[in-house]
């Protein structure tokens, strides 16, 4: 059940001081339970319109402003944390309601987190605290006076230079920052978004999948003499996407239940909350099977995606595979291979499960062997 709310601004004449004037205080009412929030205003009485629950006289005045600002501003955290499906507590509330005329930009940024990170995937979760990390590592104190276009383009310099971030890198954390100044701004704690005057620059397209070659070696690696046997397991289940195309985080879901059949996976993507179903061929049949263990639901050990990504870099070393191979690349191998086998563009976005058939078009612009050696079929081209 949803909680119900409201907010209004009373003027506590049990609190009447020696001079005559009264404080002003928020009152905040979630499901019929009321508590008080101190404004640091006082009023006399004479001066407080008990209907309005405002200052008498103009309704611009600078008062009646900070009254409506503040109350607006502790109803859109009620709104926000009521849309996520948080539970609405005092505390929290006064948490929020104590931070108001904060300047710190990383109290922001935790609360942001609070509010955001039960929509986002255990991925971009991951992103955003590498952010805060880095932004801590260039400026252990930073203020949101401080936030304009020449702290971002230093910013940018700090991990492109200092850092050695790739470009594909330093985009992903400049959008993860843009984001939350957005929300700053909506929030009026900044004036403006000063990503609003600075490009984020783009990575050149490169080949992020393994051929069908390097997948064969992958698979025939012999990982059993070592003694480090999380390897076994991520090479396995790096595998076990390249068969399937999904994710890190959809693989770490993946439940028995799933298993429609004996050909068929039917699952929620994690990232998009996009239902797929993908056949399962004989290998990906295989590896389920060997990790199945009776009165466990999930198919697979859990591992994260950034310790898969360690040991990755590792198996590749030793399969001799000259490419910085991360778990993502898998869904690509998988997107690459089926493009290549001849499958529509149509067909090859259902099996990625990507709600635009323009998200596949870069798999399908891998193909272009596959192009060639149906040209060279053509005899009046040849």
């Amino acid at each position: 059940m949803k909680q119900s709310f409201s907010v209004k601004a009373i003027l506590r004449k049990d609190k009447k001081r020696i001079n005559g004037t009264c404080p002003i205080y928020y009152q905040v009412i979630v499901d019929s339970k009321p508590s008080k929030l101190p404004s640091g205003q006082y009023l006399l009485e004479s001066e407080w319109n008990f209907e309005k629950n405002l200052e008498k006289g103009s309704k611009s005045s600078h008062l009646n402003c900070m009254i409506r600002k503040d109350i607006s501003r502790i109803e859109d955290f009620l709104i926000e944390k009521r849309s996520l499906g948080k539970v609405i507590t005092f505390d929290n509330v006064k948490g929020f309601y104590n931070n108001r005329n904060s300047d710190d930009i990383y109290e922001f940024f935790d609360y942001f987190c609070e509010l955001k990170f039960g929509e986002f995937s255990e991925g971009t979760q991951y992103h955003y605290l590498l952010l805060k990390r880095r932004l801590k590592e260039y400026k252990p104190n930073l203020r949101f006076s401080q936030i304009d276009l020449n702290f971002v383009e230093k910013f940018d310099y700090f991990l492109r230079i200092d850092k050695k971030v790739g470009i594909e890198g330093v985009g992903t954390m400049h959008k993860k920052m843009s984001a939350v100044l957005r929300s700053a701004f909506k929030k009026k704690l900044i004036g403006f978004n000063p990503y609003e005057d600075f490009k984020i620059l783009k990575g050149k397209p490169k080949s992020v999948s393994l051929t069908i070659e390097e997948v064969v070696a992958l698979r025939k690696l012999d990982l059993n003499k070592i003694e480090d046997k999380v390897l076994l397991i991520t090479r396995d289940l790096f595998l076990f996407g390249s068969y399937t195309g999904l994710r890190c985080s959809d693989i770490s879901n993946l439940k028995s239940k799933n298993i429609i059949g004996d050909d068929l996976i039917s699952t929620t993507m994690a990232k998009t909350k996009h239902n797929v179903e993908i056949p399962i061929f004989k290998k990906a049949k295989d590896l389920i099977e060997k990790y199945r263990i009776d009165g466990v639901d999930k198919c697979f050990p859990l591992r994260t995606n950034q310790c898969l990504n360690r040991d990755l870099k590792t198996i590749a070393k030793l399969c001799k595979i000259d490419k910085n191979i991360t778990f993502h690349m898998s869904r690509h191998t998988f997107g690459t291979i089926i493009a290549n086998s001849g499958l529509s563009l149509f067909d090859v976005s259902r099996l990625l499960g990507h709600r635009n058939v323009n998200q596949s078009m870069t798999y399908v612009n891998t193909g272009m062997n596959l192009i060639v050696s149906k040209l060279r079929e053509v005899e009046v081209f040849n």
